[in-house]
C-alpha cells in the first residue's frame, strides 16, 4: 500500500529516527479564485405566485455564471511558504504565453508544466533552499506531472522526490498545501472584488500572514493523519479478515 510506503520511508513522529517530512517541499496549483468569491447559488431563489410580483430589478438581475478568476501556484515546507511574498500568478503567466491568434487556447500539458517548473517554480524554491539536494520534491498525481518531460526537469534539480504514483489518492486533498489554499478560499468566501488585481492583492496579503511555524504545524498534523489512517486501515483489514473467517458463504 502506498500509505505504508510513505510511513516506512519518512516516518510519522517528529521525534523518530525516520522523520524526514521537514525536508519535503509540497507543491500544487490552487484551483480558481474568483472576483465573486464563493456563494451558494442555491440560496439565490425568489418565491412568488406570479412573475409580476417580483420587482423588476430582481427579475433582470445579472447572474455571472463564470466570473473572472485566477489560478495560483505555491509550495509549503517547514521553512514556510514559497514564494515567501505571494503565490505565483499562474493565470497571468498563461496569458503572457498566449499566441498572436487569440482564438487559440493554451492547455496545461506536460511540456508547459516542465517549462513552468524550470523557469518559475524551481527558482522560487531555490531562493529559500539554497541546496536543492537537501529537500524532497512533491507534486500530485495529475497526468501532466507524470509526463517524462516534467519528471526529467524534477530529476535534473532534485536528488529525491515523492513520485506522482506514490502520492496516495486518498490524500490528494489533505496535503499541507491544500490546507493553505483552503484557508485562502475561506478568507475570500462571500467577498466581491472589483477586478482581478484587487483579488490577487488580497490573497497576497493573507498569504504573507501565514508563518513558518504554522507551516511546520501543518506538516506535523498531516503526519498525524497518516498515522491515524494507517492504524484504521490496518484494523479494518484485520476485522474484515476475521469476519470472513466466521461468515459461511
Amino acid at each position: 500500500m502506498v500509505l505504508k510506503k510513505l510511513i516506512r520511508k519518512f516516518g510519522t513522529r517528529k521525534s523518530g529516527q525516520k522523520w524526514q517530512w521537514h525536508k519535503i517541499i509540497n507543491t500544487d496549483f490552487s484551483g480558481i479564485f474568483t472576483i465573486e468569491g464563493f456563494w451558494n447559488t442555491k440560496n439565490d431563489v425568489i418565491y412568488a405566485e406570479h412573475s409580476s410580483e417580483i420587482p423588476a430589478d430582481l427579475r433582470e438581475a445579472l447572474v455571472v455564471k463564470f466570473p473572472s478568476g485566477v489560478m495560483l501556484w505555491g509550495a509549503i515546507s517547514s521553512k514556510g511558504l514559497m514564494p515567501q511574498s505571494c503565490p505565483i500568478n499562474f493565470t497571468q503567466l498563461l496569458r503572457d504565453q498566449l499566441p498572436l491568434d487569440k482564438r487559440k487556447r493554451i492547455y496545461m500539458a506536460g511540456d508547459l508544466y516542465a517549462k513552468f517548473l524550470r523557469e518559475e517554480a524551481i527558482p522560487t524554491i531555490n531562493e529559500v533552499v539554497k541546496n536543492l539536494s537537501e529537500v524532497i520534491f512533491q507534486d500530485d498525481q495529475d497526468s501532466k506531472h507524470r509526463t517524462k518531460v516534467a519528471m526529467d526537469v524534477v530529476s535534473d534539480h532534485f536528488e529525491e522526490r515523492i513520485e506522482p504514483n506514490d502520492g496516495d489518492t486518498k490524500f490528494a486533498d489533505v496535503w499541507p498545501i491544500e490546507n493553505i489554499w483552503g484557508i485562502l478560499k475561506e478568507k475570500t468566501r462571500g467577498k466581491k472584488f472589483q477586478n482581478l488585481d484587487l483579488l490577487v492583492d488580497f490573497i497576497n496579503s493573507e498569504w504573507r500572514k501565514i508563518s513558518p511555524d504554522q507551516c511546520e504545524a501543518d506538516q506535523v498534523h498531516f503526519t498525524a493523519l497518516l498515522r491515524e489512517t494507517s492504524f484504521l486501515d490496518k484494523n479494518c483489514l484485520h476485522l474484515t479478515n476475521k469476519l470472513l473467517d466466521v461468515v459461511d458463504f
